[in-house]
């Protein structure tokens, strides 16, 4: 598969550069967009079309600015349209690099802009130097009838956005996005409800007590959508087991034995290793259990660190008991480096660890 960073290529230079209407220096941005371009990992790329476009565009920014605007026209109502233009990113790094010297201009531009390629980045440093005024765009955005913008409300915030500039506002103050979120929570579009459960699993890493609480406010009279919202914004919460997450979501404490055997007690480096889980009911009444299992990876220090996958969740009958088997690919992956020696894996049951397994990655 082609690596997802050259999206920001010769293609989408030549596109932005069409794009745009009126007199300007096309050249001169092709020249500077295109200098080391493939020599840069995504964002770096992103980042230099925007400053090739700043040098090629006319110095005066809202001038600028009503060029780009001019050319990319009305937004798109559907949530698809995001991914046709992904090579339209540089325009809002324009505006999140060298609008903050017109800051209220910058932000009209957010909501004509987003529903091409999201604002979520550019209106980042924009809310760290003014968080209060950025706040009071979002209360009126929140009502917008475009579902890009009403989902710049709660993704734009994210305490903790990947990729993202972090904001140590929100990060201290997650309260003061409550009320906003609590009006987005039963969004008619899945696409801003999705990004309500992310903003509040943001939420869940630094303040994991006000994150219970607010579920537990949402969970009354929950209609289903929202119920789903509740159960991905717990999702950090319940790999790291917390039971309160897991009352919210109405599983409890298990009744009843486990245990677990590995298929082996060594693995080679792209095989699997099974896991086989028998667990018996000891409880009176059916019983609702999720299942997870964390792998302990050895990292380079040769110390453990545990990722928790999900297995299954089902129902158990009183006194019923069940037979599992789940093979784990120890194959690499970009997002992880595999270290020969000692790994572990447990199995969790609606939270609760069992006694870790060891195994040797060779």
């Amino acid at each position: 598969m082609e690596p997802f960073k050259n999206r920001i290529g010769p293609d989408a230079v030549e596109r932005i550069a069409t794009l745009i209407p009126g007199d300007w220096d096309r050249e001169g941005f092709r020249g500077r967009s295109l200098s080391g371009l493939e020599d840069l990992e995504l964002k770096d790329r992103v980042g230099q079309l925007a400053d090739a476009l700043h040098a090629a565009l006319p110095d005066d920014y809202p001038t600028a600015l009503s060029q780009i605007l001019a050319g990319v026209g009305p937004a798109p109502g559907h949530t698809d349209a995001l991914t046709a233009s992904f090579e339209l990113w540089p325009l809002t790094a324009f505006v999140e690099r060298h609008g903050l010297d017109h800051f209220d201009l910058s932000l009209d531009a957010m909501p004509l802009l987003t529903g091409h390629w999201s604002c979520e980045f550019a209106i980042r440093p924009y809310f760290r130097d003014d968080p209060e005024r950025v706040l009071d765009r979002l209360r009126s955005w929140s009502t917008h009838p475009s579902a890009h913008v009403r989902r710049l409300v709660s993704e734009g915030s994210r305490p903790r956005l990947p990729w993202g500039i972090q904001l140590a506002h929100r990060i201290a103050h997650p309260h003061r996005m409550f009320s906003i979120l609590e009006s987005l929570r039963d969004d008619p579009s899945e696409y801003v409800r999705r990004s309500v459960a992310n903003h509040l699993n943001d939420i869940s890493k630094d303040h994991p007590d006000r994150l219970i609480e607010l579920g537990q406010a949402w969970s009354r009279d929950a209609p289903a959508p929202r119920t789903r919202l509740i159960k991905h914004a717990l999702r950090t919460l319940i790999k790291a087991g917390d039971p309160r997450a897991f009352a919210l979501i109405g599983l409890q404490r298990f009744e009843g034995k486990v245990s677990i055997s590995l298929s082996s007690d060594g693995v080679e480096v792209g095989d699997s290793i099974g896991l086989d889980a028998e667990i018996r009911s000891t409880g009176t009444t059916p019983q609702r259990i999720r299942l997870d299992y964390a792998l302990h990876h050895r990292l380079k220090n040769g110390t453990l660190s545990p990722k928790v996958f999900h297995w299954t969740t089902r129902t158990i009958g009183p006194s019923e008991t069940i037979r599992l088997r789940k093979l784990h690919s120890m194959r690499p992956v970009t997002t992880r480096r595999l270290y020969p020696g000692r790994q572990a894996i447990d199995l969790r049951i609606n939270g609760l660890p069992t006694e870790a397994l060891e195994f040797d990655l060779h």
